[in-house]
């Protein structure tokens, strides 16, 4: 890599894949019940499933053979909806104007945070120089930068984003991630019950970011406003269990990556997009290959942005560096190939310590934009598919 990469903040690495072809792929994945679900209130489930005591989050360990990837095709492939716009949408004016979970965060006060960070004391942590996705604040709309050589975080030239197709396959299983009364993230439906997502929706330095109420979060499938400003989804549902990479995604952007499963199947009838488990870091830089779909808080928070074409540009200690357009809220967000498979979900940016604008309009290495790539949880999501799914 160039000057400007190594001189790139450090991404720490969490125990994860192996990274050297096929063969066993080892991870420890968090996971955890949700006590208001079917699985909550189950009373037998095996123990190295059930949560540890405390209700504290429980790691565990997975082995995948990558060659057993080959038989899950039918699983990780795409399941496309077509057909006429969406009917019985639901209307919701209650949680429409929640900000992201990065926005969030920026509200709790000094000590709430330290007390997050308490447990990383003594570390370097990537994120006093790694930030989690966005900047920009809700309302600042679309337009270009007043200096013609300053351009918004995480925008590389001209903004190329307008609205998702919300009634058209694949922008259909796109989603909103609700934290009732708190916050909200985005994610997308990869199974029939299963959405991915971000870790950092969920956890910070090592806590739950709103204590129980991630228990109350639901994802709402198609989520949009329309000309009038109303707000509408096309399904809802709670979520049973959560599997994820880290509680420390601040430290570990690797891990950064959360699957949960929904009580509803939601994907039988919005559709799904596949898994592309693919190692590129080699065929880096790829070129206008790939699409995101993020609900950004500057101007794309209540119906979702999408760029249609932008590029993977190198790989970095386990993460893939992009220039997708986005912004705070669109952390959760796949990266799609041409195919509808996800290379990778869209995470966070690194970004300088004191301004908000960059006097760069193309894309900068030192300054990208970040990405988990689907080999990092594709191991876990293997695991749920061929040991757990018995749907």
């Amino acid at each position: 890599m160039g000057a400007a990469v190594l001189g790139a903040p450090t991404v720490w690495a969490q125990r994860g894949p192996l990274e050297d072809g096929l063969g066993a792929r080892f991870q420890s994945v968090g996971y955890e019940i949700n006590p208001n679900s079917i699985f909550g209130k189950m009373s037998t489930m095996s123990a190295d499933m059930k949560p540890a005591a405390g209700g504290r989050p429980k790691f565990f360990n997975v082995s995948v053979d990558q060659a057993n990837y080959v038989s899950l095709r039918a699983f990780l492939g795409t399941l496309p909806v077509s057909g006429g716009k969406l009917s019985d949408l639901i209307r919701d004016e209650d949680d429409g104007d929640l900000p992201s979970v990065e926005a969030y965060l920026d509200t709790l006060s000094k000590g709430i945070r330290d007390n997050l960070a308490q447990g990383l004391r003594g570390k370097r942590a990537a994120a006093v120089e790694v930030g989690a996705e966005g900047g920009q604040k809700q309302g600042s709309g679309n337009q270009p930068p007043s200096h013609p050589y300053q351009r918004k975080l995480n925008v590389y030239a001209k903004d190329q984003r307008s609205n998702f197709d919300w009634d058209v396959y694949p922008d259909r299983v796109v989603g909103k991630l609700m934290f009732p009364a708190s916050y909200y993230c985005t994610g997308q439906l990869i199974g029939k019950r299963y959405v991915l997502t971000a870790a950092h929706c969920f956890y910070s330095y090592g806590s739950q970011i709103d204590g129980n109420n991630m228990y109350q979060s639901q994802f709402r499938a198609a989520y949009h406003t329309n000309k009038a400003g109303q707000h509408f989804y096309a399904a809802s549902s709670t979520w049973g269990r959560l599997w994820y990479g880290t509680t420390y995604p601040e430290v570990y952007r690797n891990s950064d990556w959360a699957i949960i499963e929904l009580e509803e199947p939601l994907g039988e009838t919005q559709g799904y997009v596949g898994i592309n488990p693919t190692d590129l870091s080699k065929k880096l830089p790829m070129y206008n290959k790939f699409q995101l779909i993020g609900y950004s808080e500057d101007g794309y928070s209540q119906t979702a942005g999408k760029d249609p074409q932008c590029s993977l540009e190198d790989a970095y200690q386990g993460v893939y560096f992009h220039n997708c357009d986005c912004a705070a809220g669109a952390s959760g967000g796949a990266l799609l190939d041409g195919s509808y498979n996800v290379v990778g979900i869209n995470t966070a940016h690194i970004m300088p310590s004191n301004t908000q604008l960059l006097r760069s309009t193309e894309y900068n290495p030192t300054y990208p934009n970040i990405a988990v790539p689907a080999y990092q949880f594709m191991p876990t999501y293997a695991h749920i598919l061929m040991q757990i799914d018995t749907v």
